[in-house]
């Protein structure tokens, strides 16, 4: 079942130009479109994923910039500590002598600290010489004092090796004034005496990590970026989720990016395609990572998507609206041509292909045109030789009829004359006249139906005279039709045949009926008569000859078949003769052909 479908649906596309041209042209527009939209979006797609990458890498290397002065501005700070000479001085004593001192030490640590506010407290160290002055921020009656401190001094046990070591962020991790909680990550310098080769002591220098995340969270991305700063060795520093701040991130895509140390890619990062940008700062050994989700990325992407989806469809409609004008402007004259071509097969030569374009098909149907007007021609040549034939042939049928009419009538005459019944010599001889004359009619081929009715009138008149009692005759014609026009001689040859050899090979008297009717826009003529009649056989042969317009080959058959002949010549094959009959019973015969006044 579904096959015959498929088979239907192939046969009823190979049948329609139109449909063909209009798929073919929808189907390669479809295909460009998509294509060049495939094309198109990719490429967009590829140059907005490097915008993107490029933008947050701008904006990683801005706050790069910004973070690496912070540091480095922290480092000379560090600097000036170190080589301050009154830090310098009580360093290499091995216990300070009274509180005095240890202001002292506390003012000169203090200047930095106010020098700049990310540095939240400065130690100063040395194991060795039990040596431990903290800054103001210190509290020494927090009851964790005595453990922070040997905690502290466990910095400067043979650090002078180390020379500057970060710290990363955590909690801060004593006693403070007005910082407790905070998050601070660690900064330890020696106090090295280049002069005497000595090592002096250990500072320390606690830093808030706001300091750092200042400079990442007020950076203007778009929603779901996150920026981390990590050590070498895993440890976040600080960043934009601040639940991990202070914790190793386990992530081996970060881990990848610190081993990197500088570049970009996209991963799956919690189960979300990310891209990864990434640069090392110059002043301290961490990576700063930025990762924005691939969705914000491209979130204009999918704006135009969709407003290139409606231009799209836009051009997509006006391009089948355009492939319909196509197929219609290229199957519309074939179809015309074809639709003549139909009527030219079917029998109608007087046709033309109404084609304006003046392309290839123009040119076509000019050619066909031209072969038709040939063609039809030729066909009117052989109309016109037919009809003179046909033409030729009624009146050497004539010729040969009237001879043997006429002496068959004079010798009626002459019998009538020795019996001497003046009467029916006078009206005989007056018929005899006006048949002839009628049968001139003036070298007409066509006369009115009135004028064929009046001639078989006088036909019929002289030969029930010589005939005598032996058949009755009556024509009865619907006066509407008398003004049409037909050939002539229609009816002659067919009466002859009726009384000839119809009702002389019966025994008794017979009769003939000449009757007429309009049907429609044809002419009906009817003539009947009780005479022997005809086989089934040789009925069906007579009207299949005249149907088909082969020779019929019939004993006294030539008069009728010229009738029938003339008359699908003059009016075509619709027209002409049928017969109908019953052996023993008579014969009728139909005479049809359009109703012309002219």
């Amino acid at each position: 079942m579904n096959m015959s479908k498929d088979n239907w649906f192939v046969r009823w596309l190979g049948t329609r130009i139109f449909f063909r041209i209009f798929l073919m042209t929808a189907v390669m527009v479809t295909f460009a479109l998509t294509v060049g939209a495939y094309f198109s979006l990719s490429l967009f797609t590829e140059k907005m994923e490097q915008k993107g990458t490029e933008n947050i890498r701008n904006i990683l290397e801005q706050t790069n910039k910004l973070i690496d002065s912070r540091m480095d501005m922290l480092l000379r700070i560090s600097n000036l500590i170190l080589n301050d000479p009154a830090i310098g001085e009580l360093a290499s004593e091995r216990l300070l002598q009274d509180d005095r001192d240890k202001e002292r030490m506390r003012g000169a640590i203090g200047k930095y600290i106010e020098s700049d506010p990310g540095i939240v407290s400065v130690f100063l160290l040395n194991k060795e010489r039990e040596l431990f002055i903290p800054s103001d921020d210190f509290r020494s009656d927090a009851e964790d004092a005595e453990e922070t401190k040997r905690r502290y001094l466990s910095f400067s046990n043979n650090r002078y090796s180390k020379g500057l070591t970060w710290v990363p962020t955590h909690r801060i991790d004593y006693g403070s004034e007005s910082h407790n909680g905070e998050n601070v990550l660690k900064l330890t310098r020696e106090i090295f005496d280049s002069a005497a080769g000595a090592y002096r002591g250990t500072v320390v220098v606690n830093i808030a990590e706001e300091s750092v995340y200042r400079y990442l969270k007020n950076v203007d991305v778009p929603a779901g970026t996150i920026f981390h700063v990590i050590d070498k060795n895993g440890i976040v520093i600080s960043g934009t989720e601040r639940s991990g701040v202070g914790k190793f991130e386990y992530s081996y895509t970060y881990m990848q990016a610190v081993l990197q140390k500088e570049g970009s890619f996209v991963r799956d990062y919690r189960s979300i395609p990310y891209l990864f940008v990434f640069n090392k700062l110059e002043s301290v050994d961490w990576v700063i990572i930025g990762a924005i989700p691939v969705s914000e990325l491209l979130s204009d992407r999918d704006r135009i998507m969709r407003g290139l989806g409606v231009i799209l469809l836009l051009v997509l409609a006006v391009s089948l609206v355009g492939s319909l004008g196509i197929a219609y402007s290229i199957s519309r004259p074939i179809k015309r041509l074809a639709e003549v071509m139909r009527k030219v097969r079917s029998g109608f030569f007087d046709v033309k292909a109404e084609i304006r374009s003046r392309d290839e098909i123009g040119m076509l149907g000019e050619s066909f045109n031209e072969m038709i007007a040939r063609t039809n021609e030729l066909l009117h040549r052989l109309q016109e030789s037919h009809y003179k034939e046909k033409n030729a042939e009624i009146r050497a049928l004539q010729a040969q009829i009237n001879p043997h009419f006429l002496y068959n009538t004079l010798a009626s005459v002459v019998w009538l004359a020795e019996n001497r019944d003046y009467d029916k010599i006078t009206d005989l001889v007056s018929k005899l006249g006006r048949y002839y004359r009628q049968s001139l009619s003036r070298g007409m081929d066509v006369v009115t139906v009135r004028h064929e009715l009046e001639h078989i009138g006088n036909y019929l008149a002289i030969e029930q005279i010589r005939y005598g009692t032996k058949f009755a005759y009556d024509i009865s014609v619907e006066p509407a039709v008398y003004a049409h026009k037909c050939l002539k001689l229609l009816l002659q040859p067919l009466v002859e045949n009726a009384i000839h050899h119809g009702i002389m090979n019966k025994e008794g008297n017979g009769w003939i009926r000449v009757d007429g009717w309009k049907e429609g826009d044809d002419i009906v003529l009817r003539v009947i008569d009780n005479g022997g009649g005809i086989s089934r056989e040789r009925l069906d042969e007579i009207n299949c000859c005249f149907r088909s317009g082969r020779s019929l080959e019939l004993a006294h058959s030539y008069g009728i078949k010229n009738v029938n002949e003339r008359l699908q010549l003059v009016y075509g094959p619709a027209f002409g003769l049928f017969y109908s009959s019953e052996e023993g019973m008579g014969t009728t015969v139909l005479i049809r052909f359009p109703a012309r006044y002219e």
